[in-house]
């Protein structure tokens, strides 16, 4: 019986592996259209996870100087928009919003690699429920429901720059949300003493995330 249980789990571990579940050990880099839209890392490559949206990597071998040559690869690629750049780190989309990040952060001569595809979009009706009700709509009624409930949501808004973005955290802060906020360039975090609290985040590519629920903490 304790057999049977073994070869079941080495299967199940097998059909994880096969589908980007987990850390993969590859030799090459995978023929797959999204991996394809990259150029090829001429790297010695630890770990690959994959599924069809999007891509995370971890190379070995990594010089500085052969990791600025990645860099300028990926830019000849059309992965300029929005970029941010360092010497172990970059960060951009290209015009059809794919999103690259490239960083030297994880140890010696390691480079890591996050790929993404542009979510989904499309037409949605913001919520007409309390915690809708608490915020303004933003400019924009194209994006994606990521979920929704009677005391809370979470959406992506297509279409707003980040000037749209600094006009909407203002608009919230004058609806009440103003207690404990935290805010920067690209993020802004609120409570509004009621027990609820917002969070907005401009994402890249003129999208924003807006994540409004009830706080934890409040004691009611």
């Amino acid at each position: 019986m304790r057999r049977k249980i073994y070869v079941v789990l080495a299967l199940v571990l097998a059909l994880l592996t096969l589908s980007g579940c987990i850390g993969l050990e590859r030799k090459t880099w995978p023929q797959t259209e999204l991996a394809q839209m990259l150029p090829e890392p001429k790297f010695r490559l630890r770990t690959f996870y994959d599924s069809t949206d999007r891509i995370s990597a971890t190379f070995s071998k990594v010089s500085e100087s052969r990791f600025r040559s990645y860099v300028n690869s990926c830019k000849e690629l059309g992965f300029t928009e929005e970029a941010e750049e360092t010497s172990e780190y970059f960060n951009a989309f290209n015009k059809d919003g794919y999103h690259l990040e490239l960083d030297m952060y994880g140890g010696e001569n390691e480079m890591n690699l996050y790929f993404t595809a542009p979510r989904r979009m499309a037409e949605f009706v913001w919520p007409d429920t309390e915690a809708g009700r608490l915020i303004p709509a933003p400019p924009e009624t194209y994006g994606t429901v990521e979920w929704e409930y009677e005391d809370g949501f979470c959406i992506y808004v297509g279409n707003m720059t980040r000037e749209d973005f600094r006009q909407y955290v203002e608009a919230c802060r004058a609806a009440g949300f103003s207690a404990d906020f935290r805010k920067d360039a690209d993020y802004f975090y609120a409570e509004n003493g009621e027990g609820y609290t917002l969070s907005i985040g401009y994402e890249g590519f003129s999208t924003v995330c807006i994540c409004l629920s009830v706080s934890d903490d409040y004691d009611y």
